[in-house]
């Protein structure tokens, strides 16, 4: 008698089976919102292209649409496995919300400047070592219009990031690993892996921004001053590269 997948999942121990679907319910989820962001990332690092990474209002629509999409997939997986937001980190009191928002303005200060003196370091080894400057690839930072969409894509964004590769990937990871230090590696590396496509250095740059906001979120566990802080420092950035064009 043949054997259905049917009748062999359900011969699994009840833990073994929900351990296998709760690893493949994480792929799923790090595929819909990044595959294509890492998949791309690789390719301009590995391409010859020169020219900036163009954001139009048309391809930020785009952008918009895939995040919200990979956030109804999250919270849909969430919900599933019976659980709630708020174990997420995500949950809101106007109470405190004053708290959050003064938690993230110093985050998004302190790892700002935790990615300067990085940069910096970086600069100065590379000289060091080879006698030549580092060149971080300024070219390839993205090149964004100020408008409206603009305006959403950064918001929605922030939170697209950091409830999906901070909040959920890591609360995932720990929970399948049982290993906190381990599920901050991979949050910050994968968050990491689709910012190449500017350039090794100015990827590398971030790690300090990904590794603070990943201890400030497993220390208190309250993901809306992380989300905040990012935003800031993307609004931050966007008037920048505005002034610099």
């Amino acid at each position: 008698m043949i054997e259905t997948s049917t009748e062999r999942s359900s011969n699994l121990p009840s833990d073994t089976f929900s351990r296998r679907l709760r690893w493949l319910e994480l792929a799923l989820v790090l595929a819909v919102a990044f595959a294509l962001p890492v998949l791309s990332s690789f390719y301009l690092l590995f391409s010859k292209q020169s020219r900036s990474v163009e954001y139009s209002d048309a391809r930020l629509v785009s952008a918009i649409i895939i995040q919200a999409l990979a956030l109804a997939v999250m919270f849909y997986v969430v919900f599933r496995q019976g659980r709630r937001l708020a174990e997420l980190g995500l949950s809101w009191n106007l109470n405190r919300l004053a708290p959050q928002v003064l938690w993230a303005i110093g985050l998004a200060l302190f790892a700002m400047f935790a990615s300067f003196f990085t940069r910096r370091a970086m600069a100065e080894t590379y000289f060091v070592a080879s006698g030549h400057q580092l060149n971080f690839r300024l070219e390839k930072l993205p090149n964004i219009s100020v408008s409206f969409i603009t305006f959403v894509f950064i918001v929605l964004n922030g939170w697209f990031e950091e409830l999906i590769v901070r909040a959920f990937a890591i609360t995932e990871m720990e929970a399948l690993t049982r290993n906190t230090t381990l599920a901050v590696a991979f949050s910050v590396l994968f968050q990491t892996s689709y910012h190449f496509y500017q350039g090794v250095p100015q990827a590398l740059s971030y790690i300090p921004i990904f590794l603070i906001f990943s201890i400030f979120y497993v220390r208190k566990r309250d993901i809306v001053p992380v989300a905040l802080a990012h935003v800031l420092i993307d609004l931050i950035s966007v008037f920048v590269l505005q002034h610099r064009h």
